[in-house]
C-alpha cells in the first residue's frame, strides 16, 4: 500500500511506503513508531532522504534537506524580527541544528521550537538562540561565559561570531557536557571550553 501525506512544507513531501500496515485514512507517520519494515522517503526538491524506522534508527543526515529547511527557518527569524545582524544570520547558517539534536529528532531541527535532549533538560528554539545572540552583540574578538551548555548549540553559534575569541560554557550534567564536546570536535570549533559544574557559581 502506498500513501501520500502532505507535511508542513508545501515543497516537502512523505511518502510512506508499508508491507505490514494497512491504514485505512492517511496519518502522519510517527518518527518513533516501531514497525519494522517501514521505510519513509523525504522529498525537497531534487532530494531524497532515506530513513528506516527500525525500533528508533536515527534519520540519516541530508545537506539538501536541511539546506531547505534551515534556510526556511532563518527567513521566518528575519520576518519576524528575531534576527538582523549580518554575524548572528551567518553563523546560525553556519551551524547545523541538526547534530545538536537527539537521535530521532533531527527532522525537527528546524522546526522552532525547544527539543528534549535528555536528563530532564531541552535544546533551546532557535527564536530564542536569536534572541540571546543578538541582544549580546558579540564582537570577533569577544570573551563569552554561557550557563548551561545542553548539547552546545548556543556556544557553537557564539564560537562561530566571536571565532577570534573564546567561549566559555559550564554544564552541570556530565553526560550533556560529555554530548557537547563531542558536537564540538565533529564540527572542528576550537575556540570552545567546556566546564563541568555549577554554572550559579560562576566561573573562576
Amino acid at each position: 500500500m502506498t500513501e501520500y501525506i502532505s507535511t508542513k512544507s508545501l515543497s516537502s513531501a512523505i511518502l510512506f511506503l508499508s508491507s505490514s500496515i494497512a491504514s485505512p485514512t492517511p496519518r502522519s507517520p510517527s518518527f518513533t513508531d516501531n514497525y519494522s519494515k517501514e521505510i519513509y522517503k523525504i522529498c525537497s526538491g531534487e532530494t531524497i532522504l532515506f530513513l528506516r524506522n527500525n525500533g528508533g534508527e536515527s534519520l540519516s543526515t541530508n545537506s539538501k534537506f536541511f539546506h531547505v529547511e534551515k534556510e526556511e527557518l532563518i527567513g521566518r527569524l528575519m520576518r519576524s524580527g528575531y534576527l538582523s545582524s549580518k554575524e548572528v544570520i551567518d553563523a546560525m547558517r553556519a551551524i547545523p541544528r541538526e547534530i545538536f539534536v537527539p537521535g530521532g529528532s533531527e527532522a525537527k531541527a528546524y522546526h522552532d521550537t525547544p527539543l528534549e535532549i535528555g536528563a530532564g533538560q531541552t535544546i533551546s528554539a532557535p527564536h530564542m538562540v536569536a534572541i540571546m545572540s543578538e541582544a549580546l552583540r558579540i564582537r570577533r574578538d569577544s570573551r563569552v561565559l554561557e550557563v548551561g551548555t545542553g548539547t552546545g548549540y548556543h556556544a557553537a553559534v557564539t564560537a562561530k561570531i566571536a571565532s577570534e575569541g573564546h567561549v566559555y560554557t559550564v554544564e552541570r550534567i556530565g553526560k550533556l557536557a560529555k554530548k557537547a564536546m563531542e558536537n564540538f570536535d565533529k564540527l572542528g570549533i576550537k575556540n570552545v571550553t567546556v566546564v563541568v559544574g555549577d554554572g550559579s557559581l560562576g566561573l573562576e
